[in-house]
Protein backbone atom coordinates (compact mmCIF):
# COMPACT_ATOMS: atom_id res chain seq x y z
CA UNK A 1 0.00 0.00 0.00
CA UNK A 2 1.68 3.20 -1.27
CA UNK A 3 2.41 5.93 1.95
CA UNK A 4 1.49 9.67 2.01
CA UNK A 5 4.45 11.98 1.60
CA UNK A 6 4.67 14.51 4.42
CA UNK A 7 5.32 18.20 3.07
CA UNK A 8 9.44 18.06 3.10
CA UNK A 9 9.04 15.24 1.36
CA UNK A 10 6.62 16.44 -1.30
CA UNK A 11 9.15 19.50 -1.70
CA UNK A 12 12.47 17.26 -2.89
CA UNK A 13 10.29 15.01 -4.77
CA UNK A 14 9.19 17.57 -7.03
CA UNK A 15 12.44 19.29 -7.12
CA UNK A 16 14.50 16.42 -8.17
CA UNK A 17 11.33 15.03 -10.48
CA UNK A 18 12.04 18.11 -12.23
CA UNK A 19 15.58 18.13 -12.18
CA UNK A 20 15.81 14.74 -14.15
CA UNK A 21 13.19 15.33 -16.41
CA UNK A 22 14.98 19.04 -17.70
CA UNK A 23 18.23 17.29 -17.43
CA UNK A 24 16.63 14.18 -19.78
CA UNK A 25 14.97 16.77 -22.08
CA UNK A 26 17.87 19.06 -22.41
CA UNK A 27 20.43 15.95 -23.24
CA UNK A 28 17.96 14.98 -25.71
CA UNK A 29 18.58 18.40 -27.61
CA UNK A 30 21.85 17.76 -28.11
CA UNK A 31 21.56 14.24 -29.78
CA UNK A 32 21.51 15.05 -33.45
CA UNK A 33 19.25 12.21 -34.32
CA UNK A 34 15.95 13.34 -31.90
CA UNK A 35 16.82 17.05 -31.81
CA UNK A 36 16.26 16.64 -35.59
CA UNK A 37 13.03 14.80 -35.22
CA UNK A 38 11.92 17.64 -32.29
CA UNK A 39 13.57 20.55 -33.18
CA UNK A 40 11.63 22.22 -30.47
CA UNK A 41 14.28 19.95 -27.72
CA UNK A 42 17.52 21.99 -29.27
CA UNK A 43 15.74 25.47 -29.09
CA UNK A 44 14.95 25.09 -25.80
CA UNK A 45 18.29 23.34 -24.56
CA UNK A 46 18.85 26.49 -22.97
CA UNK A 47 15.99 26.76 -21.13
CA UNK A 48 15.49 22.97 -19.79
CA UNK A 49 18.96 23.21 -18.59
CA UNK A 50 18.83 25.99 -16.61
CA UNK A 51 15.37 24.45 -14.73
CA UNK A 52 17.51 21.46 -13.92
CA UNK A 53 19.83 23.88 -12.10
CA UNK A 54 17.23 25.99 -10.33
CA UNK A 55 15.40 23.04 -9.35
CA UNK A 56 18.15 21.22 -7.51
CA UNK A 57 18.63 24.73 -5.71
CA UNK A 58 15.13 24.58 -4.75
CA UNK A 59 15.97 21.62 -2.83
CA UNK A 60 19.13 23.21 -1.67
CA UNK A 61 18.10 26.11 -0.42
CA UNK A 62 15.13 24.41 1.08
CA UNK A 63 17.19 21.66 3.35
CA UNK A 64 19.57 24.77 4.43
CA UNK A 65 16.62 27.11 5.22
CA UNK A 66 14.98 24.56 7.45
CA UNK A 67 17.90 23.34 9.19
CA UNK A 68 19.11 27.14 10.08
CA UNK A 69 15.65 27.76 11.36
CA UNK A 70 15.94 24.80 13.19
CA UNK A 71 19.11 26.08 14.96
CA UNK A 72 18.37 29.60 15.47
CA UNK A 73 15.06 28.72 17.41
CA UNK A 74 17.16 26.46 19.68
CA UNK A 75 17.36 29.41 22.72
CA UNK A 76 19.91 26.99 24.58
CA UNK A 77 22.51 27.53 21.96
CA UNK A 78 25.65 30.11 22.47
CA UNK A 79 26.18 32.49 19.78
CA UNK A 80 29.03 30.68 18.81
CA UNK A 81 28.00 27.50 18.25
CA UNK A 82 25.28 28.64 15.90
CA UNK A 83 27.88 30.76 14.08
CA UNK A 84 29.95 27.25 13.88
CA UNK A 85 26.70 25.39 12.64
CA UNK A 86 26.19 28.29 9.88
CA UNK A 87 30.01 27.49 9.47
CA UNK A 88 29.10 24.04 8.70
CA UNK A 89 25.79 24.51 6.39
CA UNK A 90 28.32 27.01 4.05
CA UNK A 91 30.67 24.12 4.12
CA UNK A 92 28.03 21.43 3.05
CA UNK A 93 27.06 19.89 -0.51
CA UNK A 94 24.01 21.63 -0.56
CA UNK A 95 25.62 25.07 -0.33
CA UNK A 96 28.21 24.04 -2.51
CA UNK A 97 26.52 22.49 -4.86
CA UNK A 98 24.22 25.73 -4.97
CA UNK A 99 26.96 27.71 -6.08
CA UNK A 100 27.78 25.67 -8.50
CA UNK A 101 24.46 24.93 -9.91
CA UNK A 102 24.32 29.29 -10.19
CA UNK A 103 27.69 29.27 -11.74
CA UNK A 104 27.07 26.49 -14.65
CA UNK A 105 23.31 28.05 -14.93
CA UNK A 106 24.24 31.07 -16.51
CA UNK A 107 27.84 30.14 -17.89
CA UNK A 108 27.53 31.23 -21.68
CA UNK A 109 26.48 27.97 -23.36
CA UNK A 110 24.91 24.64 -21.84
CA UNK A 111 28.13 22.30 -21.03
CA UNK A 112 26.15 19.03 -20.71
CA UNK A 113 28.28 17.23 -18.61
CA UNK A 114 27.77 19.81 -15.81
CA UNK A 115 23.82 18.45 -15.42
CA UNK A 116 25.85 14.83 -14.07
CA UNK A 117 27.08 16.10 -10.42
CA UNK A 118 23.53 17.75 -9.81
CA UNK A 119 21.62 14.66 -11.76
CA UNK A 120 23.40 11.92 -9.42
CA UNK A 121 22.17 12.85 -6.16
CA UNK A 122 18.30 13.72 -7.76
CA UNK A 123 18.41 10.21 -8.87
CA UNK A 124 19.28 8.94 -5.85
CA UNK A 125 16.68 11.42 -3.77
CA UNK A 126 13.85 10.57 -6.21
CA UNK A 127 14.26 7.00 -6.31
CA UNK A 128 14.63 7.56 -2.29
CA UNK A 129 11.16 8.53 -1.98
CA UNK A 130 9.55 6.07 -4.47
CA UNK A 131 10.81 3.17 -2.71
CA UNK A 132 10.32 4.40 0.66
CA UNK A 133 6.26 5.15 -0.80
CA UNK A 134 6.18 1.81 -3.27
CA UNK A 135 7.83 -0.95 -1.90
CA UNK A 136 6.24 -4.03 -0.63
CA UNK A 137 8.00 -6.16 1.64
CA UNK A 138 5.66 -9.01 0.09
CA UNK A 139 6.42 -8.38 -3.47
CA UNK A 140 2.78 -7.96 -4.21
CA UNK A 141 3.21 -4.00 -5.36
CA UNK A 142 3.14 -2.95 -9.00
CA UNK A 143 6.52 -1.16 -7.86
CA UNK A 144 8.73 -4.57 -6.86
CA UNK A 145 6.76 -6.92 -9.81
CA UNK A 146 8.40 -4.42 -12.45
CA UNK A 147 11.46 -4.71 -10.85
CA UNK A 148 12.02 -1.32 -9.63
CA UNK A 149 12.75 -2.66 -5.81
CA UNK A 150 16.51 -4.18 -7.88
CA UNK A 151 16.96 -1.06 -9.74
CA UNK A 152 16.87 0.91 -6.27
CA UNK A 153 19.00 -2.07 -4.52
CA UNK A 154 21.28 -1.70 -7.81
CA UNK A 155 22.05 2.15 -7.40
CA UNK A 156 22.30 1.94 -3.38
CA UNK A 157 25.40 -0.62 -3.84
CA UNK A 158 26.84 1.13 -6.51
CA UNK A 159 26.78 4.82 -4.61
CA UNK A 160 30.12 4.93 -4.42
CA UNK A 161 30.71 4.65 -8.07
CA UNK A 162 28.38 7.32 -8.79
CA UNK A 163 29.49 9.57 -6.26
CA UNK A 164 33.15 9.02 -7.53
CA UNK A 165 32.23 9.72 -11.19
CA UNK A 166 30.20 13.10 -10.07
CA UNK A 167 33.64 14.53 -8.44
CA UNK A 168 35.38 13.38 -11.75
CA UNK A 169 32.80 15.32 -14.11
CA UNK A 170 33.30 18.62 -11.38
CA UNK A 171 37.19 18.37 -12.30
CA UNK A 172 36.56 17.80 -16.12
CA UNK A 173 34.30 20.42 -16.16
CA UNK A 174 36.94 22.96 -15.19
CA UNK A 175 39.29 21.73 -18.42
CA UNK A 176 36.17 22.36 -20.51
CA UNK A 177 36.17 26.21 -18.89
CA UNK A 178 39.25 26.73 -18.96
CA UNK A 179 39.74 26.20 -22.76
CA UNK A 180 36.29 28.17 -23.54
CA UNK A 181 38.13 31.20 -21.28
CA UNK A 182 41.40 30.71 -22.86
CA UNK A 183 39.47 31.14 -26.45
CA UNK A 184 37.45 34.32 -25.00
CA UNK A 185 40.23 35.50 -22.96
CA UNK A 186 38.56 36.15 -20.15
CA UNK A 187 39.75 34.37 -17.13
CA UNK A 188 36.83 35.56 -14.77
CA UNK A 189 35.03 32.40 -14.56
CA UNK A 190 37.92 30.51 -14.67
CA UNK A 191 39.56 31.63 -11.18
CA UNK A 192 35.72 31.35 -9.30
CA UNK A 193 35.93 27.92 -10.61
CA UNK A 194 39.00 27.25 -9.32
CA UNK A 195 37.95 28.72 -5.91
CA UNK A 196 34.83 26.69 -5.56
CA UNK A 197 36.70 23.09 -7.32
CA UNK A 198 39.19 23.80 -4.33
CA UNK A 199 36.63 23.80 -1.84
CA UNK A 200 35.12 20.20 -2.73
CA UNK A 201 38.49 18.52 -1.64
CA UNK A 202 37.90 20.37 2.15
CA UNK A 203 34.28 18.96 2.11
CA UNK A 204 33.31 16.63 5.15
CA UNK A 205 29.75 16.47 4.18
CA UNK A 206 28.64 13.24 3.15
CA UNK A 207 25.05 14.31 2.71
CA UNK A 208 23.18 15.84 -0.11
CA UNK A 209 19.63 16.46 -0.21
CA UNK A 210 18.62 14.11 2.03
CA UNK A 211 20.92 11.29 1.40
CA UNK A 212 23.55 9.79 2.77
CA UNK A 213 27.05 8.88 0.95
CA UNK A 214 28.11 5.41 0.73
CA UNK A 215 31.42 4.69 2.97
CA UNK A 216 33.63 8.24 2.65
CA UNK A 217 32.45 12.24 2.49
CA UNK A 218 32.45 14.62 -0.86
CA UNK A 219 36.42 15.65 0.28
CA UNK A 220 37.86 12.10 -0.24
CA UNK A 221 35.93 11.17 -3.28
CA UNK A 222 37.57 14.32 -4.71
CA UNK A 223 41.44 13.40 -3.80
CA UNK A 224 40.79 9.78 -4.55
CA UNK A 225 39.72 11.63 -8.64
CA UNK A 226 42.84 13.49 -8.20
CA UNK A 227 45.03 10.83 -7.47
CA UNK A 228 43.43 8.87 -10.02
CA UNK A 229 44.06 11.62 -12.58
CA UNK A 230 47.36 12.03 -11.75
CA UNK A 231 48.37 8.50 -11.70
CA UNK A 232 46.37 7.17 -14.37
CA UNK A 233 45.89 10.35 -17.13
CA UNK A 234 48.74 12.64 -16.34
CA UNK A 235 52.00 10.08 -15.29
CA UNK A 236 51.83 8.47 -18.91
CA UNK A 237 52.46 11.84 -20.56
CA UNK A 238 54.56 13.54 -17.83
CA UNK A 239 56.87 10.73 -16.76
CA UNK A 240 59.20 10.90 -19.23
CA UNK A 241 59.70 14.95 -18.72
CA UNK A 242 60.59 15.71 -15.21
CA UNK A 243 59.60 19.44 -15.27
CA UNK A 244 55.71 18.55 -16.82
CA UNK A 245 55.55 15.74 -13.86
CA UNK A 246 56.06 18.37 -11.28
CA UNK A 247 53.71 20.73 -12.74
CA UNK A 248 50.72 17.98 -12.75
CA UNK A 249 51.73 16.78 -9.26
CA UNK A 250 51.60 20.62 -8.42
CA UNK A 251 48.35 21.18 -10.27
CA UNK A 252 46.90 17.97 -7.72
CA UNK A 253 48.28 19.27 -4.83
CA UNK A 254 46.61 22.19 -5.02
CA UNK A 255 43.21 20.76 -5.43
CA UNK A 256 43.96 18.30 -2.46
CA UNK A 257 45.64 19.71 0.37
CA UNK A 258 45.15 23.36 1.87
CA UNK A 259 48.37 25.42 1.45
CA UNK A 260 51.37 25.07 3.81
CA UNK A 261 50.39 21.50 4.75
Amino acid sequence: MAKVMDFRTAVFFLCTSITLISTLLAIAGFLPFLSATFPLLRFHIQRTYRIAFFSSCVAFIYRMGYTLKKLTITSSQQSQQVQEQVRQIMNSNGFQLTMFSLMLAFYSRPIVIALFPICVPALYQWFTIVHKIFHSEDGKSVYTKVGMSRIFSFLQEKMHVAISLSALMEIVIFAVIVTESVRRRSLGKTFAYVMWLRSRYQCEDNTVFRIKYTYYNTGYYHKEAWKSLNQNLFAPLTSRVPILQRLSDAIATAFTQRRGV
